[in-house]
């Protein structure tokens, strides 16, 4: 997904600068009051994402068009590159759309944003290439080696905001593979389960982008070590950790955590829990073993930190040879930022004012927006992950993004259950309006360096 920047920006008609090649027609009674549009194209990060063949959704080339006032019009331009400059906009309320082209020049997304040209100043709005509408496929072709024999593999893909939808995949050999090519281009969430004879088993989720008249492939290879726990068992051992999270928290403090690890199979004695505060620290790890009464055991242990940022308590608890269960625990060590943000037009992408490690708390105030509207989110986390939390009313959280970054950042404890997707991205009809004027966004900044902007929108 590409999220393209647009600034409006001032320039004097002598200074103009024109991308070499770049031809732009106008229709425009304005009388010399234009302004200027530069338009940016941030590369995309990579995620645990299945997607086309690269090539295929390659966007090689940017085609721009548009309506403004009293008819004026931008007749569709060809850009090679990013940024680039559209010049000479009539003062006036436009409606820009920019179609990412692949490399024989076909449109393989596009978007659009409505934005005020003011002669003179300068403004800003943003814009997300999506897929364009249609139908694409999904194929699962996976695999394993000698180590394991598997039973089943199954799943199900989830539209965003949709229902899921269950697959079982057909076994031949050591191989399993299932194919749908009717899912409508656009982002779902797929998880993948697959059990052995020997009764473990395996859970994996991914981000899955679907694109028109292409296919995305996953191709997983299962090992042994892949798999956990006990599939066929009655009861499931389950692992909590309590508090199961910390914000707000002080450098030098110590924090306790109860690891509990409850309906521990038949059998065992004893259950050995093992920890990563995610610091680097040299006491970020360690493990302790537990004696089981009445299928439960318990320990508890504690951590301070000398730095303020995000980390994450990463726990397993085993019986000594095999993993029962796992769990994770966000730790925001430092004081929040919040800041007061409102929304007072329908339509309109609204910009936060960016940010980076720490945790960030806005409150958004809607009050003078119509009961039944709906809001939107568009984010870009760039690189190092960051996660966003949306609560509405304030406490009753309804959207969760997860660490969103590039995926060389899979399993680093900082980031407790993985990277969920690239940093960019867009989530439609969150939530909707009702008696309550105002909602809450926290971000979770992660890493030193990291850093983060969002906008939100509001619609009938």
């Amino acid at each position: 997904m590409k999220r393209i920047s647009i600034a409006f920006v001032l320039l004097l008609v002598s200074s103009l600068v024109v991308m070499t090649g770049c031809q732009q027609m106008f229709n425009s009674s304005s009388g010399g009051k234009t302004g200027s549009v530069v338009l940016k194209v941030p590369g995309d990060s990579g995620a645990r994402t299945i997607l086309p063949p690269a090539a295929s959704i390659a966007v090689a080339s940017y085609s721009v068009s548009g309506s403004g006032p009293s008819g004026a019009t931008l007749a569709a331009t060809a850009e090679s590159a990013s940024p680039f400059t559209v010049s000479g906009l009539s003062a006036g309320s436009w409606t820009l759309t920019v179609n990412g082209l692949d490399a024989s020049g076909a449109a393989i997304a596009s978007g659009t944003a409505s934005v005020t040209v003011t002669a003179g100043q300068t403004a800003s709005a943003s814009v997300t290439l999506l897929p364009l509408s249609g139908t694409g496929t999904f194929t699962l072709s996976a695999s394993w080696d000698s180590t394991v024999t598997v039973s089943t593999v199954s799943g199900t893909i989830t539209p965003v905001g949709g229902t899921a939808t269950a697959f079982t995949g057909t076994i031949s050999g050591s191989t399993a593979s299932y194919s749908i090519a009717t899912l409508s281009a656009g982002s779902y969430t797929l998880v993948l389960n697959a059990t052995t004879s020997g009764s473990k088993s395996l859970s994996w989720i991914y981000a899955l982008r679907v694109y028109k008249g292409l296919t995305s492939t996953l191709a997983p290879a299962f090992t042994l070590t892949d798999f956990i726990g006990t599939a066929s068992s009655t009861s499931t051992a389950n692992l909590t950790i309590n508090p199961a999270t910390v914000t707000g928290g002080t450098v030098g403090t110590s924090y306790s955590f109860t690891l509990t690890e409850t309906n521990v199979p038949s059998g065992v004695t004893q259950v050995t829990f093992a920890w990563n505060f995610g610091d680097g620290s040299s006491t970020a790890t360690g493990s302790a073993t537990a004696t089981v009464t009445n299928s439960q055991a318990s320990t508890t242990i504690s951590h301070s930190f000398t730095t303020q940022s995000s980390f994450g308590l990463s726990v397993t608890a085993s019986n000594g040879t095999t993993v029962l269960a796992s769990a994770t625990a966000p730790i925001v060590i430092g004081t929040a930022t919040t800041r007061n943000d409102q929304l007072t037009a329908l339509d309109t992408w609204t910009a936060a004012d960016s940010g980076g490690q720490g945790l960030t708390v806005d409150i958004w105030d809607i009050s003078t927006l119509p009961t039944g509207a709906k809001f939107d989110i568009e984010y870009d986390m760039y690189s190092i992950p960051d996660k966003c939390i949306i609560e509405y009313p304030v406490g009753t959280v309804i959207w969760n993004s997860g660490w969103r970054g590039a995926s060389s950042y899979e399993g680093d404890a900082y980031y407790p259950g993985g990277i969920a997707g690239t940093g960019a991205g867009e989530q439609d009809s969150l939530f909707t309006k009702g008696t309550t004027n105002s909602f809450k966004v926290t971000i979770v900044g992660g890493k030193p360096g990291t850093a983060w902007d969002y906008s939100m929108r509001a619609h009938n």
